[in-house]
């Protein structure tokens, strides 16, 4: 079985943490996040734009393994916001080491039910969205 996950339909859960993404596909495996913010300052406004680039290195179980770019700036930002917030991370993420990070869909209360009948075989990157293929769980 395959799902497909439309770029907009991503953007618009980002929208409802008041955060304004932007997807596209860099490879079959690798999509870029766009995030621009416009920041006021003394009547001049000043728009800082950042990309990242999250690949899909495997998929092991129910755990995806990302891997993450965006220029050794971008990097040490991300890494630095990782270490700051490590303690309120959601608990199906995780950061074994530097630009890594694996999601624990097991452990996503909304995905428990459908991961009993089912788990994830493969993520890729169209140019529309992400496409996940399925595989059965044999009881």
């Amino acid at each position: 079985m395959n799902i497909q996950i439309p770029f907009p339909e991503i953007s618009g859960l980002a929208e409802q943490k008041n955060i304004d993404i932007q997807l596209s596909q860099v490879n079959d495996k690798t999509v870029r996040v766009g995030y621009a913010k416009t920041i006021g300052f003394l009547m001049l406004d000043k728009t800082i734009h950042a990309d990242i680039d999250l690949a899909v290195e495997k998929v092991v179980g129910n755990d995806i393994f990302l891997a993450y770019s965006g220029g050794s700036g971008m990097e040490l930002v991300i890494h630095g916001v990782l270490a700051l917030f490590k303690s309120s991370l959601p608990s199906f993420i995780e950061q074994p080491e530097n630009s890594k990070l694996v999601l624990h869909l097991d452990k996503i209360e909304q995905a428990e039910k459908i991961l009993q009948h089912t788990s994830v075989r493969d993520i890729t990157v169209g140019v529309d969205g992400l496409h996940v293929e399925m595989a059965n769980v044999v009881l």
